[in-house]
């Protein structure tokens, strides 16, 4: 099924028109930009710092959450043992490659429902938004795989191919704990006042893959303390980051949120994991990190592309 499912890809790719193929050139190189900014303002100055915490995860001696967050390390750690690349290419090089298929993933993700030119704009207003997330960072390797999982996740779920949808949950959740709202949206968005043995059994297999990840990681790596307290909202209310992060982070695209009459019913559905989204990072997060919130820029964006559509004059 994968092979298949890859050969379909790349025979798309071989038929694409130029102008396309054109396209993905202008994200790429908008991408490299973003990327070559990451790099000399996080990779590089703390290389050695970078370094130390990857040996500290590798060898199973970091604090909670990110012992439990092994995915990005375990893959720069077989890339350093196994062919020698230096861990900061190694971490650089994962960011690249899952920052690139979402980039691609979010353009397939936008023409369900955008002729080109929108499409473009909604790619170009994510790529603008990125840089804006390096801002009050820590060093945080699963970022772009947790982003990756998100496109495709909705991708998925939309086009319901919900075998795939098994193997994104577990992989994703080696990564971030979040990637596991991603069946809440699965729930939401086919969710019906009706019996659906289908939809009740892919419930339970998400939420045995979710909960199998999470605590098997923890009980494989045993427990240990956390380098932040887990609790974080009176922290989060005495920040005045708190109250500007979200307009500053969604500012070309809130007033969308109040245009939902010819937004799609799945997109309708899937918004309603937001204020969720937003109420887990205010209680157990820290909210000045806007990196927190790129996982729901597959959903924020549509709604304002909409509603600028609708709204366009020549």
């Amino acid at each position: 099924m994968l092979e298949s499912e890859l050969n379909n890809v790349f025979s798309r790719l071989k038929k694409a028109e130029p102008a396309y193929k054109s396209i993905l050139f202008f994200y790429f190189c908008l991408l490299l930009m973003g990327l070559y900014l990451h790099f000399m303002r996080i990779d590089w100055p703390y290389r050695e710092k970078r370094a130390f915490f990857h040996e500290q995860i590798y060898t199973n001696e970091a604090l909670a959450p990110a012992q439990y967050r092994y995915l990005p390390v375990l893959i720069t750690g077989k890339l350093k043992q196994y062919i020698n690349i230096p861990i900061i290419w190694g971490y650089w090089g994962q960011r690249f490659l899952f920052s690139i298929l979402a980039v691609f993933a979010f353009h397939y993700y936008l023409r369900k429902w955008f002729p080109t030119q929108w499409t473009v704009l909604g790619v170009i207003s994510l790529l603008a938004i990125l840089p804006f997330t390096y801002l009050y960072y820590g060093i945080q390797p699963a970022d772009p795989i947790v982003f990756f999982c998100y496109v495709t996740g909705l991708i998925l779920i939309e086009e319901k191919r919900d075998n795939w949808l098994i193997l994104l949950l577990l992989l994703g959740m080696m990564a971030k704990e979040i990637v596991g709202l991603l069946a809440a949206i699965y729930f939401c968005t086919r969710f019906e006042f009706k019996w659906d043995r289908k939809f009740f059994i892919y419930c339970i297999i998400y939420a045995l893959v979710i909960l199998g990840v999470y605590f098997g990681i923890r009980q494989y790596f045993g427990p240990r303390a956390r380098y932040i307290s887990a609790f974080t909202l009176p922290k989060n209310l005495r920040d005045l980051h708190t109250l500007t992060i979200l307009p500053v982070f969604f500012s070309s695209f809130l007033l969308g949120l109040f245009y939902l009459r010819k937004v799609p019913e799945f997109l309708k559905r899937a918004l309603l994991i937001v204020p969720f989204f937003i109420l887990i990072h205010l209680f157990f997060g820290l909210m000045k990190e806007a990196r927190l919130f790129v996982p729901l820029l597959p959903l924020i964006i549509p709604v304002g592309l909409f509603y600028m559509q609708d709204h366009w004059s020549y």
